[in-house]
């Protein structure tokens, strides 16, 4: 019993762990995409907020190098979701 309670706990930090560095780098790019084009478009939020970290960090990047906020877009629109939406 208590092996799985360790486990059950190091399950829980690890996820806990993903979680805040998914919802750091939503906060990222929404800094720097209102930053370079202004206000941003509730539905590109909620697009963010859909992906996992691993598909937000090379979007940091991009971000810095796309000519225009519609350029962004639809650069993630091709990428596939995470799953639910998880509130920031």
């Amino acid at each position: 019993m208590q092996q799985g309670l360790q486990q059950g706990l190091q399950q829980g930090l690890q996820q806990g762990l993903q979680q805040g560095k998914q919802q750091t780098q939503q906060r990222i790019l929404l800094h720097i995409l209102r930053r370079r084009f202004g206000e941003t478009p509730l539905s590109l939020e909620e697009r963010l907020s859909m992906l996992t970290a691993e598909q937000l960090e090379p979007l940091i990047d991009l971000v810095l190098d796309v000519p225009d906020l519609e350029a962004f877009r639809s650069a993630i629109e091709r990428l596939p979701l995470a799953g639910p939406h998880v509130p920031a």
